[in-house]
């Protein structure tokens, strides 16, 4: 019986009781008495030291709950489905970017003396990948948050408003993976852009000269002059 090894991301905002892995066994399996049981013996944090102790005791009945390593941080973050070998953040994890944590899984067939079979380690790592674009996010909320329409008639916004908010639609766009991950819009950002359509477009403009057109076209034109 062998263990896939995994490395898996945790993303910001992932909720207790995410199943963030799924244990995959493969060999011989037919050999061995079945169901197979799996167990959570250490986790270890990257620059910490656990000061708990693992649960050693052996349960005689065969259900399927969802089993830590202890009860204290970080052996408590996570447990795993004894039958499904599914691994769940539990309620005491607490998310914080780039912090790594490695599990050492067991498994075990179900002869009577719970013949141990084969362990293999898991990385878990917390990244938040949107954390970038939120911070371009609420630097459109901050100077947008003002902008309304009257009667379809207002000007564009500013420059403080045009360029976050272009930002942001850039970088949301640039691949399918943050247009599905990172484009939460709680403050409705997205309907800025769509009062103002024509106004983003000269958001390029802004980030490329940090004052009003008319006095990019003054200045063009007095060079012009003195040629």
């Amino acid at each position: 019986m062998q263990l896939r090894k995994l490395k898996v991301y945790l993303p910001y905002g992932i909720r207790p009781g995410t199943v963030v892995a799924n244990v995959t066994l493969t060999g011989q399996l037919s050999s061995l008495a079945q169901p197979f049981i799996f167990y959570i013996d250490s986790v270890t944090q990257r620059g910490m030291q656990s000061r708990g102790s693992l649960k050693r005791r052996r349960r005689r009945d065969i259900v399927d709950v969802c089993e830590d390593a202890g009860t204290i941080v970080p052996l408590n973050h996570f447990c795993i489905h004894r039958l499904s070998g599914q691994i769940e953040v539990t309620r005491d994890f607490k998310f914080n970017d780039g912090d790594e944590f490695d599990l050492k899984i067991r498994v075990t067939d179900s002869d009577q003396w719970g013949k141990t079979a084969n362990t293999a380690n898991f990385k878990l790592i917390s990244r938040d990948e949107c954390k970038d674009i939120r911070v371009i996010y609420n630097e459109a909320v901050r100077f947008c948050s003002g902008v309304s329409p009257a009667n379809g008639q207002m000007p564009c916004p500013t420059a403080q408003c045009l360029k976050p908010l272009y930002k942001w639609r850039q970088a949301v766009n640039a691949s399918e993976k943050f247009r599905v991950d990172c484009a939460s819009d709680p403050n409705n950002m997205e309907a800025v852009i769509q009062q103002y359509p024509s106004c983003i477009g000269k958001s390029r403009d802004y980030l490329q000269y940090p004052f009003h057109t008319n006095k990019l076209n003054m200045f063009k034109s007095g060079l012009t002059k003195k040629d």
